[in-house]
């Protein structure tokens, strides 16, 4: 936390959308066509979502994106500020049309199946103009990239390693990323990236992504909870036993907890659980942001399940 500041602060630089959620009975049964039984429109996108539980926490969050000059991209910039995200860095670009999935939801298991324009919104180097001013990082206590608007991101993570300010990273891929990952130093992928990178998603896996040169390395695993290996040491944490939903944004609720949980200075260990505890409570309502929970729930749910 900063010197004299009663409220940490998290900047955010990826992708942000708008979801249209459509829970059903069952995924298969989608194909011979069937009832409804919820329907949600909501924000998503890594770095969003991650900062929409950031400031659900009581932090102070900021993000950094693009959208479009388009109805979709109010509805995003709205819900944010209704959530009270600093908006002030996203830049409004002519011609871009602002991100959007439709979320088929299994009522049954709460997976998930996402349907999405043809468009890698803000992949690889591409930098949508004037950046914000590096400054900015200064003022923060951690900082979130997701593998989007890395014209962006390289330099805001250069300055916060030159600032000694701590870097999280939530890639859903690799390639395409190699310029971020010798500057992150709490790098947390999903399954499907252990395998790309180690073709496992075990202690293989996690001593491959060590390599990239970060703190701390993890695997989340939806319902088998998350592997990391910190202090040269591989540990499993189980997941926590809920009601499953919609698990829709739990990695980026995650990732999300976890920054907030590194710039309020607490050890690794005490982090990812907290950020399990949050993920779990988000999945227990349909939506990718409908169950983020506030601080004190969080914590009573972790004093409950640990007691």
């Amino acid at each position: 936390m900063r010197p004299g500041q009663g409220r940490i602060k998290v900047i955010g630089i990826g992708v942000a959308c708008l979801d249209y959620l459509l829970l059903v009975p069952r995924l298969e049964e989608v194909a011979r066509g069937c009832a409804l039984r919820d329907f949600r429109m909501q924000g998503g996108g890594m770095a969003a979502t991650a900062m929409v539980t950031v400031a659900r926490l009581g932090g102070e969050a900021q993000l950094w994106t693009a959208l479009g000059q388009d109805r979709h991209g109010d509805l995003i910039i709205e819900e944010l500020q209704n959530e009270g995200v600093d908006t002030s860095q996203v830049a409004r670009l002519p011609g871009l049309r602002s991100p959007f999935n439709f979320i088929l939801v299994d009522g049954a298991t709460g997976e998930r199946v996402f349907l999405h324009p043809d468009v890698d919104w803000g992949r690889g180097n591409v930098t949508p103009g004037a950046s914000p001013a590096l400054a900015l990082v200064d003022e923060a206590d951690a900082l979130l990239v997701d593998g989007h608007w890395n014209g962006w991101a390289v330099p805001a993570l250069q300055h916060a390693r030159r600032a000694g300010i701590p870097t999280c990273g939530d890639l859903n891929r690799i390639a395409g990323n190699e310029n971020l990952l010798p500057l992150i130093d709490y790098l947390i992928v999903p399954r499907h990236v252990a395998e790309e990178v180690a073709g496992e998603a075990g202690v293989q896996a996690l001593e491959s992504l060590a390599v990239f040169g970060a703190k701390l390395v993890a695997v989340t695993l939806g319902s088998e909870g998350v592997i990391y290996l910190c202090d040269r040491k591989v540990y499993h944490l189980p997941a926590f036993s809920v009601k499953v939903v919609d698990t829709t944004g739990a990695g980026d609720v995650f990732h999300g907890a976890f920054t907030y949980a590194i710039a309020r200075g607490w050890p690794p260990h005490r982090a990812m659980a907290f950020s399990s505890a949050v993920a779990a409570l988000k999945c227990t309502q349909l939506g990718g942001r409908t169950g983020i929970p506030t601080l004190a729930q969080a914590e009573e749910f972790l004093e409950s399940r640990t007691a």
